[in-house]
């Protein structure tokens, strides 16, 4: 066994797994792989990189819009009742 498996086998039994079997070791490996995959792509395709980017940055404003709105309703609301 190498020294990351060893640190994978730590992190799955973080998972709240009392045992982690062999099994279910092996059932994370595909997902593990992708990930890795995906990491790699991101750092050695720029047009990957960016698209990617671009993503985030719409789901962030997407979700950071509405929170300002809700905010900015709430002090103006606490303003009002001042």
């Amino acid at each position: 066994m190498t020294r990351n498996h060893f640190a994978i086998q730590r992190s799955l039994e973080r998972d709240g797994s009392e045992i982690v079997t062999e099994d279910a070791w092996l059932a994370k490996v595909p997902a593990m792989s992708a990930c890795l995959a995906e990491t790699r792509r991101y750092q050695t395709d720029p047009e990957y990189a960016a698209a990617q980017d671009a993503d985030r940055a719409d789901r962030q404003a997407a979700v950071y819009d509405k929170m300002d709105a809700g905010v900015a309703r709430f002090w103006a609301g606490r303003k009002a009742v001042s």
